[in-house]
């Protein structure tokens, strides 16, 4: 997370809460930016990896963003290329 500070991310919540719209939990992520309705969820590949794994991902996210929300994955080799930096560039804009 010190990457999204260095790059100058807007505030930031770790470990957040995504609820729907009566109020019941779908799912803890990585990072959240509530504001923009932007999620960040940091992906690892000894558990991702398995395709059990990737189909339960792939449904939560669904229906995240039903929900209005932008769902960005990262795995590790994302980290050092373009994805965070165009995300921060993303979330500043709609944040002024």
């Amino acid at each position: 997370m010190q990457e999204l500070v260095r790059l100058g991310a807007p505030e930031f919540v770790l470990q957040y809460t995504v609820r729907d719209g009566a109020g019941a939990r779908i799912k803890r992520v990585d990072v959240a930016w509530p504001v923009q309705r932007t999620i960040l969820e940091l992906d690892g590949v000894a558990y991702h990896d398995l395709t059990a794994a990737r189909d339960e991902d792939e449904r939560v996210r669904a229906r995240m963003r039903a929900l209005g929300w932008r769902v960005v994955v990262a795995r590790r080799a994302d980290l050092g290329g373009g994805l965070l930096p165009g995300l921060v560039r993303d979330l500043r804009r709609e944040d002024a």
